[in-house]
């Protein structure tokens, strides 16, 4: 049988593999979700839920009658949020100029 020539540590395949092992820190003034990746601006203290700032249109969108379904813009954390809870997580969004909050299922 053939040696293996090289040195594994400086293969693409371990370099992948240790960006993987690596834990993302959260950004400043994050928490981190269960989600990898994902971070949430607060937890709520009473039930440990995340809780998401999002802007007036975001906070209001789907309070007018005919709206059924909650939108937020593509790429944000709580849209990454819902996406990976399958849209059935629970999860808090808190205005952010007056910090009114209210529960999201």
């Amino acid at each position: 049988m053939g040696e293996l020539a090289g040195n594994f540590q400086d293969s693409p395949e371990a370099k992948i593999q240790g960006d993987r092992d690596q834990a993302v820190a959260p950004p400043e003034g994050k928490v981190e979700t269960e989600f990898e990746g994902i971070f949430a601006d607060a937890v709520n203290k009473r039930d440990n839920l995340p809780v998401f700032k999002v802007g007036h249109e975001e906070f209001y969108q789907n309070m007018s009658a005919g709206r059924q379904r909650i939108r937020f813009k593509s790429g944000s954390d709580v849209q990454k949020y819902m996406q990976n809870g399958r849209y059935k997580r629970t999860f808090w969004l808190q205005h952010d100029k007056d910090g009114y909050m209210r529960k999201v299922k």
